[in-house]
């Protein structure tokens, strides 16, 4: 819900990020996963609840540090 919050924030204030918008497309890549599901249910599905949050900054941190590879 932060990051739902963060998002509409920037939105209202005429800004954008789409950091939110590439970890999905990613988390959907990593799991291969074709169908419209938000990452969210994405990592609770193969993680489980009990270890969503864990899995979520651990994702997270592997995809800001490919994505700050990438860019160089």
């Amino acid at each position: 819900m932060y990051l739902a919050g963060y998002q509409l924030a920037l939105a209202k204030s005429g800004l954008v990020d789409g950091t939110l918008l590439d970890f999905q497309n990613w988390v959907m890549s990593r799991y291969d996963v074709k169908i419209s599901q938000g990452w969210d249910n994405i990592i609770c599905f193969y993680a489980g609840e009990v270890e969503a949050m864990d899995t979520f900054w651990k994702l997270f941190d592997e995809f800001v540090n490919q994505s700050e590879a990438q860019s160089g």
